[in-house]
């Protein structure tokens, strides 16, 4: 079962496959000696409690794939640092329930490509649980790419007031996106702004 993402780089000792039915089970326990408090990075080995955590995993040949992990909550050690307890992080799987990093990031890759309801379904019949409204919640979830520089803006006043207030609005004709809105309509504040973004070629 080598093509199961878990397995790739987590600690991991198996204690038990059930592979009589679908989904496949896999149950088994965390092996490192440590983990690393997230947020000040002082490694632990006092171990507070045990508790089971079951993220889904990619098929393997046709089959689902469900993991029970034998996880531990560890006990900082580092008296000044805010965060008392703390869950050991896996590297494969989210920190967050629902499966593994690997499948997340697949399955909301999927969904922007098709519908959400279409891939959902799909992946149900393939034995991995995943909703609708988990999709959407991972696009949202998803950082925006930054907007590439502007080359050619449009510019005009805008009424914040109609006939008492006015300012600059700032539009990027190739991305059809505001870009800005100034505070004034006063020359020497349009140029501050087109010399703060030197790619601008063209402003109409």
């Amino acid at each position: 079962m080598s093509g199961l993402m878990i397995l790739e780089r987590t600690p991991l000792r198996v204690i038990q496959i059930s592979g009589d039915r679908a989904p496949i089970e896999i149950w088994a326990e965390t092996t490192a000696p440590t983990a690393c408090c997230p947020t000040g990075g002082q490694p632990s080995r006092r171990v507070k409690r045990h508790y089971w955590r079951s993220p889904g995993d990619f098929p393997w040949r046709g089959w689902g794939v469900q993991w029970h992990l034998w996880v531990r909550r560890f006990v900082c050690c580092n008296p000044a640092c805010p965060q008392a307890c703390f869950c050991e992080r896996l590297p494969r799987v989210a920190p967050h329930p629902g499966g593994t990093e690997a499948a997340r990031t697949a399955m909301v890759r999927w969904a922007l490509i098709a519908s959400a309801s279409e891939v959902a379904r799909r992946l149900r019949a393939e034995g991995l649980a995943v909703s609708r409204q988990s999709l959407h919640r991972g696009i949202q979830a998803m950082p925006l790419p930054d907007p590439p520089p502007p080359r050619v803006i449009g510019l005009d006043e805008w009424a914040r007031r109609k006939g008492q207030t006015y300012a600059t609005i700032l539009v990027d004709h190739e991305q059809g996106a505001i870009l800005e809105i100034l505070p004034d309509t006063r020359p020497e504040t349009v140029a501050a702004w087109l010399r703060a973004h030197p790619t601008v070629a063209i402003v109409t």
